[in-house]
């Protein structure tokens, strides 16, 4: 039911240390960086950070609706499928993270929420890639993929920067 490149990206997540990098140092001019738990938390919860997935899911449900409804009618199934290889990985990362976090329960809801829904929009964007052309949601993925936590965004949605841990 997936596509090939979504199989590889889900394979490339389950094999990758998941946080294991989070506060290193990055030699990377387009991004900001965050120095602690706390403050990618914050910024994780923020409006700007909801804002900017949302409308880069938007653009690609957006096209999908308007020229290739037969495929965007499979979204539910790709989440799904996503949740079912994915999500226990996913989830086992949270786990081991929470402690650092020291978040109330809600909070801690809403961020590992917001986490989860980062790993389900770039297999979904990565599964329309051949209909409907983005990356956004693609690139935060390779960050988790390389150890760091993409927590953010700085700026406007044309022109900001990624926030990372």
């Amino acid at each position: 039911m997936l596509r090939d490149p979504t199989l590889e990206l889900i394979t490339r997540i389950k094999a990758a240390p998941l946080f294991s990098r989070v506060g290193e140092p990055m030699d990377d001019p387009s991004i900001v960086r965050v120095d602690s738990w706390r403050r990618a938390a914050r910024v994780t919860l923020t409006r700007t950070w909801y804002n900017v997935r949302i409308e880069a899911r938007n653009r690609i449900t957006e096209q999908l609706s308007d020229y290739h409804r037969k495929r965007y009618q499979r979204w539910n199934e790709i989440v799904r499928e996503v949740d079912r290889l994915l999500m226990p990985t996913v989830d086992a990362a949270l786990e081991r993270i929470k402690p650092l976090l020291s978040l109330k329960p809600r909070a801690w809801s809403e961020f590992s929420d917001s986490i989860r829904v980062d790993f389900r929009g770039a297999c979904s964007e990565t599964d329309y890639s051949d209909v409907v052309p983005s990356d956004f949601l693609q690139e935060v993925a390779n960050w988790y993929v390389r150890g760091h936590f993409p927590c953010g965004w700085e700026g406007t949605e044309e022109s900001g920067r990624l926030i990372v841990f």
